[in-house]
């Protein structure tokens, strides 16, 4: 599977924790648990959208930078 480009460290990282609290919870179902993956979940949620919003802002600037629209 292709990873979307702006896709990075940081993101495999939420996202392992993020996975880590998940089959935590599967084998012990408690509260603490599942408040614990509440904030996993909203790590990874934010983590994407850094990553995301970073991307954008290094492409466009990027694209701002050639003045030849043939330039490379």
């Amino acid at each position: 599977m292709k990873l979307p480009p702006w896709h990075e460290d940081e993101v495999n990282e939420a996202k392992t924790k993020l996975n880590q609290a998940k089959e935590h919870l599967k084998r012990r179902n408690t509260e603490d648990l599942l408040e614990n993956l509440r904030d996993k979940e909203r790590q990874y949620d934010d983590t994407c959208e850094s990553a995301t919003t970073k991307w954008v802002e290094n492409t466009c600037e990027k694209i701002n930078r050639f003045k030849d629209p043939k330039q490379k």
